[in-house]
């Protein structure tokens, strides 16, 4: 199994949530794009299911829900934060949309630390 963290095109981001509102009259797409111009750091991983990719975001703050994977590096003194899987943000994806995420082109160093111990976490456990 190939573990690796990837990055959404934003423009798919917005056509999943205009197509989502145009039919549902609500979105349940997350909003990764902010009016202020700081877009969200938003990764995560992909899954095939039944020869469909889906990408699952992953969220560096703590949820508590039933659909969700937490994700806590052990054995880490000054790391208390968890993050997660989020499945209720799971998208179906097409592989041109996404791009594999390189850790070390992560500009801001908390950030790049924390999504590298993340990484570590998901390959130790990966079959």
């Amino acid at each position: 199994m190939k573990i690796a963290f990837y990055n959404v095109d934003l423009d798919y981001i917005d056509y999943l949530k205009k197509f989502e509102s145009a039919h549902r009259g609500f979105t349940r797409v997350p909003n990764v794009q902010y009016r202020s111009g700081n877009n969200k750091f938003f990764y995560g991983t992909v899954l095939n299911i039944q020869r469909i990719d889906y990408f699952v975001p992953i969220s560096s703050k703590q949820h508590n829900r039933e659909d969700d994977i937490q994700i806590k590096p052990k054995n880490d003194k000054y790391c208390k934060e968890y993050a997660t899987l989020r499945f209720v943000y799971m998208l179906p994806i097409p592989h041109q949309c996404i791009t594999m995420l390189n850790i070390s082109e992560i500009s801001n160093n908390i950030q790049k630390e924390r999504v590298r111990k993340e990484f570590a976490y998901c390959w130790k456990f990966k079959t």
